[in-house]
This record gives C-alpha cells, structure tokens and sequence, in this order.
C-alpha cells in the first residue's frame, strides 16, 4: 500500500470500501441498543479506551513501519503530530465515548477509500480526496440518523467524522509517506476533486436548507413522511437574536413584530394549551405533541416557560447550596422577564402566571448578575439569513463545477500529441 499499488483487482478494493461504509450506515438504527449494551457490560468509558487503543496501536504499527524505510525525522514527526491529534480529539469526547468511535470508523473508511483511489490516483490530491469521500458519507450517517426517532442530527458530528477522515490522511501523508504518491494533481484529478467537494457541499447545502418549514411542506405534501412532524430533531434553524437590557440574551424563531401578531393573534388559545402542562413530568409529553415543525410558536414559549418552573423548583431545593439557588433564581427571574415582554397575552391569560408574592420571592433570591444568556433556542442561526447561507453555498459549488469542467479538457498539447499518435 505504501509503495505498489494494491494487487488485488479495483472493484474488490471499492467492494470493501463500500462495505465499510454500509457497515457503518445499517448500524445506525442499533447504535443506541449495542452502546447502550457494551456500557452496561463494560463500563461507560468503554467506547473512549478503545479507540484510544486503537489509535496508539495504529501509531505503534506506524513507527515500525517507518524505522525499514528510509525517510527523515520528519516523518516521524508527523505521524506523531496527526495520530496525537487524533488521540486528543478522543480524549475531548471522553464524556460522550461513543462519539470518540467515529474516530475509528471514520478514519478507517478513508483509508480504504485511499487503497481503493489508488488503482487510478497516484498524486497528492488522492488525500483530499479520500477524505472528501468519507466526508461524504459521514453526512449521509447524520442524514440517516435524523430520520430516525430519539436519534438527532448534528453539524458537530458532520465535522467530528470529516475530521476524522482527514486527520487520518495527514497521517498517512506526512508519518508513513507512500512512495508512489508524487506529483501535483493532473487536470483529470483536478476535476475529480471538484466534483467530489461540489458532491459534499451540495448535501451541506441541503441540510442548510431544511428548515421546519419545508420539513411541515415535505409532511403535508408525501403521504409516508407524515412522521417528519414528531422529529425532536431539527437539522438547522434560522432565528433573531434579542439583546434587552431588562433580561440579556436570548433567541427567537420569530422577528419583534411577528412576536406581538402571534401573541395578539393566539395568546388566549396558547394559555389554554399551556394549562394542560403544570408540572416538570410534562415536558416530555409537550416536546412530543408540540414540536418545532409543527407549532414553531407554542414550542418556543413552552421551552421558556418550562425552564423557568424548573428553575424556581431548583432554587426552592433547602439541599443545595446557596449560590446554586440564587443562580436558579437568576434563571427563573430572566425567563419569566421573557415572557411577561415578548408573550404577555400567552403567558398572562395562562395559570403560570406569577401574582405579587412569587415574583418578590423569586427577585429578592436572585443572584445579582448583568449578563444572562437564554439556552432556549441556543442553536438559532442568527448571523446569517438562510438566503444567505444558500446563496454562498451555490456559488462555492457553481465555482467547483466550473474549475471541474475546465481542468477535464485536453489541452492543444495533448489533442496535437494526439492527431500525432493517430496518423499513420
């Protein structure tokens, strides 16, 4: 692999690089089930120990491979630097070990992409270019786990398993060095890569784009996809972002002027919803009827109003600690300012609003702090318009196509070399 081709015939290195990745994309509805599993049997941190072995393991294997070859120490260097950089990016994702194990599936499926490449590509794009090709399929794993219940969807786990894959190959770039691959990209290879990342960009483009909005289109509209309107799980949304004086930061699906129609237009049906919710054992059974594709509005001010009860439940807790309480107390107060300013029918006409005495209660307890930042709604996109977003995207991707189709064509050179060959 490091200095031949790989002997065994092309379509059986591409069968294995599909399989992998099969492997991995059939897994995914008893991931939760088989981790779930493993934990209980093993312990919780299982996951993380055996993709740190696996990684200091490759790493080992990698430093025996380098003292037979006769490469600087630079090498050495760079296998270090990129398998520590793996192993440190698994260390990150210690809590949540089952993450740190895309590591592993990830950053082997580049490198049988890589064995596979090989039987065609010999220059240095072959390593952007299997790590594009795992990318690839590290988002359809995320696109296939928004379509399953309890399951989400994740930019971060997009980016953890690209990572993965290109960590992987600067490994094998910079560490192990293959002999024979040399040489700038050829045009051919050029377009190979441009159309490979206008693949990847488009799939991001088209998560960028699916809102709940079109995800309410695509239930109304397709008898089967009637079950897109319970996901939890939204793949991107896009929001304002308030900054009051009286309250802080916080973030809304809706502008100030949307927010007072709706408010005006359905405060008294959503006080009567809202009343069917009393206590923290509702939240679960709110999430499931009133989700973001289905209710965007009664979903956000139910989010408020049940993590301010959360809170004045916490900070009336006797067993925690004092600053623990007063912080309660800030959350509670900062959410129920939200509230009472932007849903005052909603919340006013409803049996959660607070009369004289909870509100003294609740003000005297408070730490005092200037800056308070809402966690409802935390993931908004509010720097961007989707407009925005997807209008970037097409022009990246357009630019891509474009460089792809031009770097495709023979040069003179080549079509006079050519007629040479040809003629008798």
């Amino acid at each position: 692999m490091l200095d031949t081709r790989p002997q065994e015939k092309e379509w059986l290195s591409w069968f294995w690089a599909a399989l992998w990745a099969i492997v991995i994309l059939v897994t995914i509805p008893l991931a939760r089930v088989i981790s779930d599993r493993v934990a209980g049997s093993f312990g919780a941190h299982v996951f993380f120990w055996l993709t740190a072995s696996t990684i200091v393991t490759a790493m080992l294997l990698g430093l025996k491979v380098l003292a037979g070859r006769n490469l600087p120490g630079s090498a050495y260097l760079g296998l270090t630097v990129f398998g520590g950089a793996l192993l440190w990016t698994a260390w990150t994702l210690r809590g949540n070990s089952v993450e740190a194990f895309h590591l592993i599936q990830y950053g082997v499926l580049s490198i049988l992409f890589y064995r596979a490449l090989l039987h065609r590509v010999s220059d240095y794009s072959i390593y952007v270019l299997s790590a594009i090709l795992a990318g690839i399929v590290g988002t359809l794993d995320e696109w296939i786990q928004w379509l399953i219940p309890d399951r989400f969807w994740g930019m971060r786990d997009v980016l953890l398993n690209f990572t993965a894959a290109a960590l992987a190959q600067c490994a094998l770039a910079a560490g192990l060095r293959p002999a024979i691959v040399r040489g700038y990209p050829s045009g051919h290879n050029v377009r190979r890569l441009c159309y490979a990342g206008a693949a990847l960009l488009g799939m991001l483009c088209a998560s960028y784009a699916n809102t709940p909005d079109r995800i309410a289109w695509y239930a109304s509209r397709i008898p089967w996809a009637g079950f897109l309107l319970d996901s939890q799980s939204m793949m991107v949304e896009y929001g304002y972002r308030y900054e009051d004086p009286e309250i802080g930061l916080f973030r809304s699906r809706f502008d100030r002027q949307s927010l007072r129609r709706l408010d005006q237009q359905r405060g008294a049906d959503v006080a009567v919803i809202l009343g069917d919710f009393l206590e923290d054992d509702d939240w679960r059974r709110f999430r499931r009827i009133y989700t973001v594709p289905r209710d965007a509005y009664v979903h956000e001010i139910g989010t408020h109003l049940f993590r301010r009860n959360r809170h004045l439940s916490l900070a009336r807790d006797e067993t925690r600690s004092d600053w623990q309480r007063r912080d309660s107390y800030l959350i509670a107060q900062r959410e129920n300012r939200i509230l009472e300013k932007y849903f005052p029918l909603s919340l006013g006409q409803s049996v959660h609003h607070w009369g004289p005495s909870t509100r003294s209660e609740v003000d005297s307890g408070a730490d005092e702090r200037d800056h308070y930042e809402s966690w409802v709604s935390v993931s908004l996109i509010t720097e961007v318009t989707r407009r925005q977003v997807l209008a970037a995207f097409s022009v990246t991707i357009a630019l891509l196509l474009v460089v792809g189709i031009i770097s495709g064509r023979p040069t003179p050179k080549c079509v006079a070399a050519d007629r040479r060959s040809e003629s008798p």
